[in-house]
């Protein structure tokens, strides 16, 4: 869909237009295409449900209303002890994280701060690798 969507606009009176992507913030679609800006709600929603977005992209069950799930990561000790390091790493409290869920509960709010200082660094690590007729020029 994208690949289509930049073709036409290359082929546009105005091929270099600042497009703006809404409703994802996808790291390999970013990269693919030459998106000046993009949005979504999705560290949102994960740090309200539980989860913490890492540097990286990769995404981890967090608190503790969720253990014994499968994919929390207290069933992996090495990777959960991994994980903790990179974020206390980054000056955040693991152990605030893990607890209870909710939208205005302090380990959510701490979620949310280290989901958005993710993609910040996401954000300051961007580089647009996508095809040379499709100009680049910018990401936030």
């Amino acid at each position: 869909f994208y690949r289509r969507c930049w073709e036409v606009i290359h082929a546009s009176d105005n091929p270099e237009p600042m497009t703006h992507c809404f409703g994802t913030t996808a790291v390999a679609s970013m990269q693919k295409f030459p998106f000046y800006s993009c949005d979504s709600t999705s560290w949102l929603r994960m740090a309200t449900n539980g989860s913490i977005i890492l540097p990286d992209n990769n995404s981890y069950l967090v608190s503790n209303v969720s253990k014994g799930k499968k994919d929390h990561i207290d069933s992996d000790p090495l990777l959960r002890e991994a994980v903790k390091e990179v974020v206390e790493g980054y000056g955040f409290n693991f152990d605030l994280m893990q607890q209870s869920e909710g939208v205005f509960t302090e380990a959510t709010i701490e979620r949310l701060r280290f989901n958005a200082f993710s993609f910040i660094k996401q954000a300051e690590a961007y580089e647009y690798m996508g095809p040379d007729t499709f100009v680049k020029r910018g990401l936030f």
